[in-house]
């Protein structure tokens, strides 16, 4: 501090003030007691060379800050980006396969990242030894399902095994509704379920609980209750699930009785 209480400032004296030549622009030190803040910089504008100053420049300053504050671009709109095109539907189709080589071509999907659905049942078998096994097998000999793109056709039949994707009228692939396969797939876990010779004759029935709920057949009665033979006519074949009696209407009038059921043996029960 000096005499007369004033701060010393912490550079001399004679640079307090400098000169700078960048568009006649001065940039002057202001120093300013510690109590305050210690230094600032004070710029001052000086006269520019040219009575008017480049609007092009000022221009970029004004309208580039406001872009970038608001996210929005002049022009009309692009359009999605190159690459990013919305991806084809997926559908369910139902593939027909050489005959006991459902498993190997659902693996050789798999492989390729093709889903698939293949529904199975379980079948106990005895062996020429007298021994016992429980089989996993297709509920649909020589068909499963995939879920592709109509484009994905040719793909798919290049999977050794594959013969022929179902078709509609005028040849091209048949998609089947998500919701059967859905309900097939969820159908299956609660209530089991074997191939059965294709029948359109005989009691019509509707199922009214479940995961099966709203599906349609032939009911029929075996020694061990009764059985719901549903078609899937997309690919002309037919299974049979369990059911209690309580869980099925009847499609024409009258009442579900026992004796009014048809009984099938069991050897008719399986393809």
């Amino acid at each position: 501090m000096t005499d007369k209480g004033k701060p010393t400032p912490a550079f001399d004296s004679k640079a307090t003030r400098k000169q700078v030549t960048m568009g006649y622009i001065e940039k002057e030190l202001v120093f300013r007691p510690a109590t305050v803040e210690p230094l600032c910089f004070v710029l001052r504008r000086g006269l520019w060379k040219t009575p008017h100053p480049s609007e092009e420049g000022e221009a970029v300053r004004e309208t580039v800050p406001s872009l970038v504050r608001t996210g929005q671009r002049s022009g009309p709109d692009p359009g999605p980006e190159p690459g990013h095109e919305a991806a084809p539907s997926l559908k369910w189709f139902a593939l027909y396969t050489t005959s006991r080589h459902e498993k190997r071509v659902a693996q050789h999907l798999s492989q390729r990242q093709i889903e698939c659905y293949l529904p199975l049942y379980r079948s106990e078998r005895r062996w020429s030894d007298g021994s016992r096994v429980t089989l996993d097998l297709p509920l649909f000999p020589g068909y499963l399902f995939i879920h592709i793109p109509r484009s994905e056709r040719g793909r798919v039949l290049a999977v050794p095994g594959a013969l022929s994707v179902v078709g509609g009228t005028g040849g091209e692939p048949a998609p089947l509704p998500d919701a059967t396969i859905e309900a097939l797939r969820a159908g299956l876990k609660l209530r089991p379920a074997q191939p059965h010779p294709l029948m359109t004759a005989g009691q019509k029935v509707r199922i009214r609980s479940g995961a099966l709920s709203g599906f349609e057949g032939v009911v029929v009665r075996s020694k061990n209750g009764f059985r719901v033979v549903l078609t899937l006519e997309h690919i002309m074949q037919s299974y049979a699930v369990e059911v209690d009696l309580e869980d099925l209407e009847p499609l024409t009038p009258g009442k579900l009785t026992w004796a009014a059921i048809p009984e099938v043996e069991a050897s008719q029960s399986r393809m």
